[in-house]
Order: structure tokens, then C-alpha cells, then sequence
């Protein structure tokens, strides 16, 4: 019966249905209390609903129960950095990357950590363990964060090219290389920067004969998000 409930639970998570998913799994904990993947997951969804002080708690108590999940500790280092608490967050993801050096963006989440709590030490080798990761192709940091520890431009599109690949779905392009033969020139951008309206571009010829149009997000900060769905393991 309570394995019926936790994939019910999974499949609210799944779908984004987090406050469904979180009574789906307090439901779950009511008949097994020692289920660590209830606990995991319902600290993702927590997370998503940015409560990120009982996400941490219900963190740590997968942790109490599987000591050696990596993925339920990096989860909540990134709670408690949310929580601006940086110290425990480089504890626990010091914790988790002795356990899986390997865990997608755990190493730049931790050098993130430190910086924040203005910890330098051994900032110089960790930069160079980013640095080599991203250039073999693995998910070592957040895009945004790779650009308060790097200048260098071959690394940022790694880095943005391997987030993408693993955040957004793929599509085919909308271009394939035709030629058209509009009336008028239309010219279309995206900013990354937060602007309060979409601002005008100049274009070099009569209005007439000439059209543009802008998109900027609310916000350009791709912040560390907490890790997706996940079976803790002991």
C-alpha cells in the first residue's frame, strides 16, 4: 500500500503538482517513517515551493536514514544556501562530494558556497577542477555561477551548452537555411539583462520598411536549483 502512495507521490512531483505531491508523501510517512525516498523527494518539492527550512529538515531526515546519499546531501547544502546559511552548505557539500565527486554541478554549488561565506581556501585548485570538467564536457556548475569564477569565453559555452542540454527539451530549429522576401525588415532580439519594459532598437531605415521587437526575462539569475526526482540509496 505504501508503495502505491509513493508513486502517486513521484507522479504529482513529476508533474510539478508539488503541494499534492508534499500531503501525497506526508501520507506515505504516516504508514512507513522509514521510507528515505519519501523523505528526499518531499524535501524537493518543499524546495520548490521555496521552503527551504522544513525542505532541509525533511533532508536530513533521508539522511538519518541513508547516511550515504550523496544526492539528499548536496540537496541540503542547496537548502541551506538558499537559507543564506553557507557554512552548513559547505559542510554538506563537502560531505556529498566525498561520497560522489561526480554529481552534476556539486563541485561549482560547493565553490559557490564558500565564496558567499567568503571562504578562499583552496579556491585556486577547485577553479581548475571546474575548469577541466567543463572542458570534458560535464555539468560541473551553473552557468551563472561559472561567470564569477571564470573570464573565459570557451568555458561559458561549454558550461551553457552542457546546462542546456540537460534543463531544456530538444526542438528542431526554426531556421533551416531559407531565404524570404519580406516587405519589411524585422528585427527580433533577447536580452539577458531585468528590464522594467522592452527597450527600442534602431534600425537604419525608413519605419516603414522596418519592424522590432524584444524579449527580456524578469530575471537573468540562473540560480542552483534543487536536484529533480531521486531514489535514495543506502
Amino acid at each position: 500500500m505504501d508503495q502505491v502512495l509513493l508513486n502517486r507521490a513521484n507522479i504529482a512531483l513529476s508533474l510539478g503538482q508539488f503541494d499534492s505531491a508534499i500531503a501525497a508523501y506526508d501520507e506515505v510517512l504516516k504508514v512507513n517513517p522509514a521510507s528515505g525516498e519519501a523523505w528526499h523527494n518531499r524535501g524537493i518539492a518543499l524546495a520548490h515551493t521555496k521552503r527551504f527550512a522544513p525542505a532541509a529538515h525533511s533532508f536530513g531526515k533521508a539522511l538519518s536514514l541513508y547516511p550515504g546519499s550523496a544526492a539528499s546531501w548536496h540537496n541540503r547544502g542547496l537548502a541551506f544556501a538558499e537559507l543564506e546559511q553557507f557554512e552548513q552548505a559547505i559542510r554538506d557539500h563537502t560531505r556529498a562530494l566525498s561520497l560522489q565527486p561526480r554529481l552534476p554541478n556539486l563541485r561549482g554549488d560547493l565553490v559557490l558556497a564558500k565564496l558567499n561565506a567568503c571562504d578562499w581556501l583552496d579556491l585556486a585548485p577547485e577553479r581548475r577542477r571546474i575548469s577541466q570538467a567543463l572542458l570534458n564536457g560535464e555539468e560541473a556548475i551553473v552557468p551563472f555561477g561559472n561567470l564569477l569564477i571564470s573570464d573565459s569565453a570557451e568555458e561559458q559555452l561549454q558550461c551553457a551548452r552542457r546546462w542546456i542540454s540537460g534543463h531544456a527539451p530538444t526542438v528542431p530549429p526554426v531556421w533551416r537555411g531559407e531565404r524570404y522576401h519580406h516587405d519589411r525588415i524585422r528585427v527580433a532580439w533577447v536580452s539577458g539583462w531585468s528590464l522594467p519594459r522592452t527597450r527600442s532598437c534602431r534600425v537604419s531605415t525608413c519605419r516603414s520598411r522596418s519592424s522590432a521587437c524584444g524579449y527580456s526575462p524578469r530575471s537573468a539569475i540562473a540560480r542552483a536549483s534543487i536536484r529533480p526526482v531521486c531514489k535514495v540509496e543506502g
